[in-house]
Order: structure tokens, then sequence, then C-alpha cells
């Protein structure tokens, strides 16, 4: 090989380890991310992505609670997003969810199974508030909650359908008012199937902020529709729906 050719060799392989990342996102067929370590040679931007996306998991599965309910005569199971605003952390659900329910039965990564009483409703939206102060650890506790992103960008989904724990990658399709799912204002529609059981999941943007709570499937598309996770915030409390 010339010395033009071994320049060219030697460009080209300095280019390949420059553009190592520290995790890899396979995605299959039915959209959820596997996460596999990757060679990390000498690069500090990797390591950082590698700590970045362990991070984000982590405090996934500390926040994101399987939920069991008994009420109205019917099991039901579902999800409970733990929220955090102003160093408080507050539990989201889907009203259908814990509907008729005074308490719902919680559990998660690290935080055991504990009950929890079922706070308030939100007016206008299919959500309701359960107290989780006993499982929650400390004020860092709970997804930081932040503006609903653009339509294009980049998120997961976390819940449990079927009663497992799932993340799955997509993208938001569309930012819009709609009617329905408890009333009139803006969702989210995120291009991953809704699958019960992840009702009162949630919407997380690439740095891990709640940016949705799950509320609903497309019915068009069958994709995730989830309320704007500050909206949440700005909503009274209803009276409890009948069962």
């Amino acid at each position: 090989m010339g010395h033009t050719g071994r320049q060219l060799a030697l460009a080209w392989l300095a280019g390949a380890v420059l553009g190592v990342s520290a995790f890899v996102i396979q995605q299959s067929s039915d959209r959820e991310p596997v996460y596999r370590e990757a060679p990390t040679a000498t690069v500090l931007a990797a390591s950082t992505e590698r700590i970045d996306r362990t991070a984000v998991r982590d405090q996934l599965e500390s926040s994101v609670l399987l939920t069991d309910v008994t009420a109205c005569g019917m099991l039901r199971q579902g999800t409970t997003t733990m929220l955090r605003v102003g160093g408080e952390v507050f539990g989201m659900t889907n009203a259908h969810v814990v509907r008729g329910a005074d308490s719902a039965r919680l559990s998660g990564a690290g935080l055991g199974v504990g009950e929890a009483p079922v706070d308030h409703y939100l007016d206008g939206r299919d959500a309701a508030r359960v107290d989780v102060g006993p499982l929650a650890p400390d004020a860092t506790s709970g997804l930081e909650v932040a503006e609903a992103p653009p339509v294009g960008s980049e998120v997961y989904t976390a819940g449990f359908p079927g009663g497992s724990w799932k993340i799955q990658q997509g993208h938001v399709t569309a930012v819009e008012q709609r009617h329905g799912w408890g009333g009139d204002g803006p969702v989210l529609v995120v291009d991953v199937p809704a699958i019960e059981g992840t009702s009162g999941g949630v919407v997380v943007d690439s740095s891990g902020r709640a940016v949705g709570l799950i509320a609903a499937r497309d019915p068009r598309t069958g994709y995730t529709v989830a309320y704007p996770a500050r909206d949440l915030f700005t909503r009274a409390e209803t009276a409890p729906p009948a069962c």
C-alpha cells in the first residue's frame, strides 16, 4: 500500500474510533430499545453518554410503579408515575385505573410494595393523584417535569404493559388540542403502540425528564396518547368518577 493509501486507511480508522458510543440502541420489531455496551475506546464523550443513559434508566425504574387496584367489583392493573415539581413528589396515574378505590397497591424497583391513598382527581383529564409520600425516599425521588418537546423529538415511554416493565423508544408525531379522554386540552401523540397496562405511565425526553403522562390509545393509529406533564399541575380538583 502506498503512502497515500496508508494515510486514507488511518483516517478512516480514526473516524470509526471517534464514532464509538458507550451504548448502542438496537430497535427490535416491537420498537423496544435493547441496550448493550459497545467498545468505549478512549473517548471521553462515550463514557459520559454511558453514564447518562444508565442514570435515565435507573431513574425510570425507581419512579414508574406497577399499580394494582381492587374496586367496583373488579381487579385493575396499570402504572403510576412519580413526578417532581418544586421539590415535592407527586404520584400520577389515570382516573380509570383507580376509579372507585380508596387506595392503590404500588410496587417498584428498590421501593418494595405499599398502599398509596388516592388523593384526588383532576378536572378535565383522565388523571388522578395518589399519595406516594411513604414510597418517595427524599425530594430527589421522581422524575423532573419539563415542557412538551416539539414534533419529531425522540422520546421514551415507560410503564407496565400486561404487568411487565417495559421501556420503548419513539418520536412525537403530534402535539395538538383534542376532545376526549376526560375533557378538552393538549395531548402528545407518540409513535409507540399503546398497550393495556401502560395507563398512567410516562413519556420522557432524551434527558429523562417527564414530558407526558400516558392516557390512551389513538383511535386512528393505535399510538400512545399522553397529557403534557406540566398541564396536569394546572388542573383543579374534581369529584371522583362513579364506578
